[in-house]
């Protein structure tokens, strides 16, 4: 990200090109990964050599040359913060810091929801919150409902916690109560 414009010319500046302010951070370096962890996790793929200016080291590199970069950092900038990884971990090392910062934001998860089935929210034209709920696998999948409402296509009501059953492919747009 922000590294090369859209016919793939690299940025001569500082990467993340346009960003160093909100990131807090900068880098010119990157390497290929190799034995190298990050907060006891395979760091994978790439690895970009983060160096904090204002930026909060949340993890770094595990590494004899690599140890001196951030591998994860977070930065207040204007109302909120900004964080950057900059490299790809396991899965589960991953939703642990997604969690982490969705918290810093405020940002409470339904715990109840899981891939395959996500949640997109809106507000439509009356004012009223729209929550689509999406499942993106070929099997059904069955979740309690995290909030009361109705389902906009069919009419029917649910409460909080009632049974949601989404077909393959399928899309509930619940309007809440």
């Amino acid at each position: 990200s922000f590294f090369a414009d859209e016919v793939c010319k690299i940025y001569h500046d500082s990467q993340p090109h346009g960003l160093t302010d909100v990131f807090g951070m900068s880098y010119n370096q990157y390497t290929g990964p190799v034995n190298v962890t990050v907060d006891g996790a395979e760091a994978q793929y790439w690895m970009e050599l983060l160096k904090p200016s204002t930026a909060e080291v949340k993890a770094g590199y595990s590494h004899k040359y690599w140890g001196k970069y951030a591998a994860l950092t977070r930065n207040r900038f204007g109302r909120g913060s900004a964080w950057y990884l900059g490299t790809v971990v396991p899965n589960e090392k991953l939703k642990e810091w997604l969690l982490e910062a969705a918290a810093d934001a405020g940002i409470a998860p339904t715990n109840e929801l899981r891939w395959p089935v996500i949640v997109r929210s809106g507000v439509n034209a009356e004012g009223k919150t729209l929550r689509f709920l999406f499942n993106y696998s070929g099997g059904e999948q069955t979740v309690a409902s995290p909030w009361a409402g109705t389902e906009v296509r069919s009419g029917k009501a649910y409460a909080k916690g009632d049974t949601l059953t989404l077909r393959d492919w399928d899309v509930c747009i619940l309007e809440e109560a």
